[in-house]
């Protein structure tokens, strides 16, 4: 995938991705941000971010972690770690955005790393998900064809539905999502700039059959749903510990002033 990605049509499509990143992700301040794979490529350049984490497993040793750090020239401070997207080295809750560049088009559990990411994301926290349609003119045309029998074609491509319902599952809102890339895989940049008006009819008629698509999930907070039930619990307590009032007036009748009154009752009926 590293080698596809430097291609002319790779090129492309991480520059539209970086674009979509400037327009999706919501306005604000993130203090911490991480970014799974694509280590050579920046797509949080134009958000306002405090740090930034790295995580691949590409990384072969530390000394090429550091001379990568060594090169960066970003007005914020990089980590970059060797990781796995099912086990990432971070406690919980400490990120606030967190992007996914075709991760789930090429790990073998994607449900495993979007729990691994809903446990590191602080609540209100966005995830950006990017990867192949299933549903696509790219996609079809690698069924069938020798040459499209290696990366990325051979990648697992789902349908943006059925990503957004993960996130929905795990409590998160859709807050943005736009599908890309209508023209055909042509690795031929004069041919591909031809077609570029077929990325405005594709975006106006056919919205769902983009080679790529870019979903952005916000997780919700649950933590005020808790202290709702928290203040009704305390209006519930003084109406059970309230003492009995008779209803001429008067003062609290005890326990024990209300079982004499019973027993009397009792003893009454009786004769």
């Amino acid at each position: 995938m590293t080698d596809w990605f430097k291609t002319s049509l790779g090129q492309w499509l991480v520059d539209q991705e970086k674009s979509l990143c400037r327009h999706l992700i919501p306005d604000g301040y993130y203090p911490t941000a991480l970014q799974l794979g694509m280590r050579n490529e920046d797509y949080l350049r134009d958000v306002e971010i405090g740090c930034r984490f790295i995580a691949d497993s590409s990384f072969e040793s530390r000394d090429q972690i550091n001379s990568a750090q060594a090169d960066d020239t970003e007005s914020y401070s990089v980590h970059r770690v060797r990781a796995l997207p099912t086990a990432l080295p971070f406690s919980d809750k400490t990120h606030s955005l967190i992007v996914m560049p075709h991760i789930l088009d090429f790990c073998t559990d994607p449900h495993a790393v979007l729990r691994e990411i809903n446990q590191i994301l602080i609540p209100e926290g966005c995830v950006v998900i990017t990867g192949f349609n299933q549903v696509s003119l790219w996609s079809t045309a690698r069924i069938g064809w020798k040459k499209y029998a290696n990366a990325p074609w051979r990648g697992h491509y789902y349908r943006v539905k059925r990503v957004q319902d993960w996130l929905a599952l795990l409590g998160f809102d859709i807050v943005g999502a736009k599908m890309f890339g209508y023209r055909p895989p042509l690795q031929n940049e004069k041919w591909r700039s031809k077609l570029t008006f077929v990325e405005k009819v594709g975006d106006r008629w056919w919205p769902g059959l983009g080679a790529a698509y870019m979903v952005v999930g916000k997780k919700r907070e649950i933590a005020s749903s808790t202290s709702g039930m928290r203040l009704a619990w305390r209006r519930f307590i003084p109406a059970i510990a309230r003492p009995a009032v008779p209803a001429t007036g008067g003062l609290p009748v005890t326990g024990a002033e209300v079982g004499k009154t019973q027993l009397r009752l009792v003893v009454k009926n009786q004769f």
